[in-house]
């Protein structure tokens, strides 16, 4: 019957299926009328920052959970991920400076079969591959801010989004992409009232049905 948990300092990783998360959820699942609930304290501001390679927040198998107030930074891979999980709803982040391989699809907010997710009022940057090992030290197409895989709808709103690097850099990253058409019939991937900048290929991405793009400053 939780419907709210009050979480204190991260310290230590957890191993999960050969992968290690800083924070790691699976199998909660709260209702529409009750979600489960993460978030700051009153005036706290709770860091995410793992202590060595790892990836951050993990919700996998949940359903209606919001996280809210959280900054994560400096994970590997992913920052803030989510799977096979629906109505998910993560707002007022921020997420930044992810680093890791681009050929694992690198990103700060990654989503894999996962449907009825929302992403808003965050502040997510700075997300890509530091190092691009494989392609001689230049960048490529699979450093994101945010990348989405199957699943279902999903909307972006109100978020700022952005790299520091200009797109003319050797390393650095795009924004925001669908990049494996939702499963959900009737789905919709909606991106809309976002401030964007210094987005290498692409600022917005989409290779699903119903997609809906408006609303949107694109800058640089």
């Amino acid at each position: 019957d939780l419907d709210t948990l009050i979480v204190g300092p991260l310290d230590d990783l957890v191993s999960y299926n050969g992968q290690t998360f800083a924070f790691f959820i699976r199998f909660l699942n709260g209702t529409a009328s009750a979600r489960v609930t993460f978030k700051a304290y009153p005036g706290a501001h709770p860091i995410v920052t793992p202590s060595g390679p790892s990836e951050g927040i993990y919700f996998l198998q949940s359903s209606y959970l919001l996280l809210e107030g959280f900054e994560v930074n400096r994970a590997t891979l992913h920052a803030v991920r989510f799977a096979e999980s629906s109505n998910i709803e993560a707002r007022n982040l921020w997420v930044h400076d992810t680093d890791g391989e681009d050929n694992d699809n690198l990103a700060g907010v990654y989503a894999n079969v996962a449907s009825n997710i929302e992403v808003h009022h965050s502040l997510i940057h700075d997300n890509y591959d530091r190092n691009n090992a494989d392609t001689g030290g230049n960048k490529t197409e699979n450093s994101r801010n945010v990348v989405l895989f199957g699943g279902g709808t999903a909307r972006l709103h109100h978020n700022v989004i952005f790299q520091t690097p200009q797109i003319t850099a050797q390393k650095t990253g795009g924004c925001i992409t669908y990049k494996h058409s939702a499963a959900d019939a009737g789905a919709v991937f909606e991106v809309a009232h976002n401030v964007f900048w210094n987005c290498y290929h692409p600022v917005i991405g989409s290779g699903t049905y119903g997609t809906r793009i408006h609303h949107n400053l694109i800058l640089n």
